[in-house]
């Protein structure tokens, strides 16, 4: 049986992965209303970025620009989303991501 290296690995510069799906949430979807203030910002920036192109690697800061590195992976879209609703992190890579009531 033969068997690849490559794995996940990303393609050359990581950017063929295509974009982030839209219409990844059902049709209709809408936060509700008493959703607190920061989730609701945290989750209304992280929708603005559906349709945008993955990035293996990339920061998130600039999804929607010319900067591929610039462009969300998983965790930079976790990171800046958190970041957007001013939530604070606890722990590091592999970490605990738990949002804190401390603002």
């Amino acid at each position: 049986m033969a068997t690849s290296s490559a794995g996940c690995a990303p393609p050359e510069d990581g950017s063929g992965f295509g974009r982030i799906p839209e219409g990844s949430v059902p049709k209709g979807y809408q936060i509700p209303k008493d959703a607190d203030p920061k989730a609701r910002t945290a989750l209304v920036w992280a929708m603005r970025q559906l349709g945008t192109l993955y990035q293996w690697g990339g920061t998130c800061t600039g999804s929607h620009g010319p900067d591929s590195m610039g462009r969300c992976d998983c965790s930079s879209l976790m990171q800046q989303a958190y970041a957007q609703g001013r939530f604070s992190r606890t722990g590091g890579v592999g970490g605990p991501t738990e949002p804190s009531s401390k603002a």
